[in-house]
């Protein structure tokens, strides 16, 4: 009982401090890009590991509580939303300078590569500062390449400032699709790839073999649990006769990125795009939005087996442990690089290879 006194107490100081030093960074980009922002009082929040610097103006306000507070999964309760009320009233920083561009911003977002994105909602378009200039360059690469089977809503590269402008689009939260939603989303997503993988030469792509993509697991994952889990699997199975094709895709593809609106399917976020084993976007699809049951119990097994034979494998539905454990040492690889605390991640790995060994082992 003591420690549930205290917890509250703890958190708040230590919010504060974490805010106070945060409070100067991000004072520095105001005063940085305060000529693509509007005068007035800014305040500070974050939400799934990005900075929101904001007017609370009504578009600026309506445009968080839609589409940027849903990305979290726990419900605040009444001593939480009260601190974190406290806390982007303290930090709040104040823009005194007036819009000398085109752009009029009440929104900043900074993420956690540390790239900012200033939205304007009157005009409907919003500019993004990479962090680095080969960071652009890749994306104006990415751009030309998926844009063709693809809806990306960008519209123009500025190399000299590094940065792009894309369409603000309006969009459906995730959390208010329904299963007809849903249903488009995922057919878009097969559909896009399929076309896609039709049109790239076959003889250009290279190929890893599961043994070497486990041995870089073994190297670089520091996780016991998830070793042993996905060891046992490739062990047990004996498919390092497989060689994967590695092809470019998206690389960080989850409903978070998708804008869906009566237009379609804007696929958004290209930054993490690199060459992944080919089935790598679906299952992320299904993973990060906590929904790979679907994958499990076969309700994409007739895409699968499309984008399998694109590739020249065949599709057996009996070895959906082992697609997946291949998927899971590649993303595992990826969250280890750019995630300095991956340890929850890789813990929901191992949980979800648990209950699918025990699913399997039902149904036998």
């Amino acid at each position: 009982m003591k420690k549930r006194v205290l917890f509250y107490p703890i958190k708040l100081i230590k919010y504060i401090k974490q805010a106070i030093s945060e409070k100067k960074e991000l004072r520095k980009i105001i005063l940085e890009k305060q000529k693509y922002l509007v005068p007035g009082k800014y305040k500070i929040i974050s939400s799934s590991g990005k900075k929101l610097i904001y007017v609370n103006d009504y578009s600026t306000k309506q445009f968080i509580q839609k589409n940027v507070m849903h990305l979290s999964k726990k419900r605040q309760n009444f001593i939480r939303k009260f601190i974190i009320y406290f806390i982007s009233n303290m930090m709040a920083i104040s823009n005194d300078n007036s819009c000398s561009s085109e752009l009029q911003g009440t929104l900043v977002m900074v993420t956690r590569n540390k790239d900012i994105r200033i939205f304007d909602f009157k005009q409907k378009k919003n500019v993004v500062f990479l962090c680095n200039e080969d960071k652009l360059l890749t994306l104006a690469f990415n751009y030309e390449l998926f844009s063709k089977y693809f809806m990306i809503p960008i519209t123009q590269f500025d190399l000299e400032e590094r940065k792009y402008t894309e369409e603000y689009l309006d969009f459906k939260p995730h959390n208010l699709w329904d299963e007809n939603d849903k249903a488009k989303v995922i057919f878009d997503i097969f559909s896009n790839y399929k076309e896609y993988y039709q049109n790239i030469d076959k003889k250009k792509i290279v190929k890893i073999r599961t043994g070497k993509l486990y041995k870089e697991f073994k190297k670089v994952v520091k996780h016991h649990k998830l070793i042993s889990l996905v060891s046992n699997i490739i062990i047990n199975l004996d498919r390092d006769i497989y060689d994967w094709p590695l092809v470019n895709q998206h690389g960080d593809l989850g409903y978070h990125n998708i804008l869906l609106n009566d237009g379609g399917c804007y696929f958004i976020d290209w930054e993490d795009s690199n060459k992944y084993i080919f089935f790598y976007d679906f299952f992320n699809y299904f993973y990060t939005s906590r929904n790979i049951k679907y994958y499990f119990e076969g309700f994409i097994d007739d895409e699968l087996k499309e984008l399998f034979s694109i590739f020249n494998i065949k599709y057996d539905s009996n070895n959906r442990l082992f697609y997946f454990i291949v998927f899971i040492m590649q993303r595992s690889l990826w969250e280890v690089k750019i995630n300095p605390f991956p340890e929850t991640i890789l813990n929901r790995a191992s949980l979800i290879i648990e209950d699918n060994i025990k699913y399997i082992e039902k149904k036998e």
